[in-house]
């Protein structure tokens, strides 16, 4: 039996030698194939990173932008009605200068340009001083009259 057994496994021998090499040709092939798509994929993760931060560069350009905008448009706004210089109100952040615009907004603080007040003063129209000098005219008359 052991005679037998030897010369099963010498014909099998050859069978398998001729194989290995193949079956590891054929796992060299796939370890190659796969380190080539690892670096065309680490590849593009850096393009893809490298994009990631230059828009994030731009977002960051574009909300400074906006940003001072608005501080412009609310400094408009705040600058007649406060008595504060307006380097100090530049310095103020934007959450600052919208938390002075609502309180200002809710305490309607009369502004003052050159002593006349802005606020709630209307111009009197035509109409309506046709109507003072009317009225005047008929208190005259009828003061007159006593």
């Amino acid at each position: 039996m052991n005679k037998q057994t030897e010369d099963i496994n010498k014909m099998s021998e050859p069978k398998t030698e001729t194989k290995q090499p193949e079956r590891f040709d054929a796992i060299d092939d796939s370890v190659a194939l796969l380190k080539s798509k690892i670096l065309m994929l680490e590849k593009a993760v850096t393009e893809k990173d490298e994009h990631i931060e230059m828009l994030t560069t731009k977002l960051s350009q574009a909300t400074e932008f906006i940003e001072g905008d608005q501080k412009k448009m609310i400094l408009a706004e705040i600058k007649p009605k406060v008595d504060i210089p307006d380097e100090i109100l530049m310095l103020k952040s934007l959450d600052e200068l919208k938390q002075m615009k609502k309180i200002l907004d809710v305490t309607r603080v009369q502004s003052f340009k050159s002593g006349t007040p802005v606020g709630d003063y209307k111009k009197p129209t035509a109409r309506t001083r046709l109507d003072n000098k009317f009225l005047e005219a008929q208190a005259k008359r009828a003061g007159g009259n006593k």
